[in-house]
Formats: structure tokens, sequence, C-alpha cells
């Protein structure tokens, strides 16, 4: 009997493991399908004219941005905009607030992301 159950909780945690890697890659899907809406979004409030102008072009953060955002937890985040933890993840299901990744089942968002969501939400 103890090998059957044994067996029920290595494959238990198995699949906990695999549910897990499933959620980051979608984490991180979710992410880059955020970041598309943005830079669309920024082409579609261009002028037509400059469109014509020049080739689209990705925008890419300068080095020093990148270096600077870094990763933070839902604590840090609603803290920064104002608001209790359950509201970050209400914004981060609203979409106002996208999750980079997941660390130990925790959410990370980068810096950049939550100060854009402090301005988005406060209005400031």
């Amino acid at each position: 009997m103890n090998s059957i159950l044994d067996l029920i909780s290595a494959l238990s945690n198995a699949v906990i493991d695999l549910l897990r890697k499933i959620l980051e890659k979608l984490t991180q899907i979710e992410y880059a399908l955020g970041q598309m809406v943005r830079l669309l979004a920024k082409v579609v409030e261009q002028p037509a004219a400059s469109l014509t102008d020049a080739p689209a072009k990705l925008p890419e953060p300068a080095p020093d941005e990148q270096e600077l955002d870094q990763l933070y937890d839902a604590k840090y985040a609603a803290e920064r905009i104002g608001v209790v933890e359950r509201t970050v993840y209400r914004l981060t299901e609203k979409g106002m607030l996208p999750v980079h990744a997941y660390h130990r089942g925790q959410r990370r968002f980068l810096h950049s992301d939550i100060e854009r969501c402090r301005r988005e939400y406060r209005g400031g």
C-alpha cells in the first residue's frame, strides 16, 4: 500500500512541476503579447505621414534602462502603486500590470511595468 501512495505522490509532484513550467511559459507569452500590444498602440497613434517616411523599426530600450529594470514581487508593486496586494493581482488580471516571471510560485514584475501601471492607475 505504501508503494502505491509513494507512486501517487511522485506522480502528483511531477504533474505539479510540469504545470508550474507551463504557467511560467504562458506568463512569458503573456508578457510578450503585452509588449506587442503596446508597440501596436504606438504605431496606431503615429500620424500616417510619419509611417510612410521611415521603415518600421522596433524601439529598443537604452542599455541603462535594461540594466535598471529589475524584477520585484507583488508586495513591492503594491507599495509602489499605493494599493494592497490583492489589487495588484486584480490589475494583473485586467492586463494593466503584466507578470514578467514566476519565482517560487510568486509573481515577479518589471520595475518599468510597475511604474507605468502606477502612472496609469494614479493618473500621474
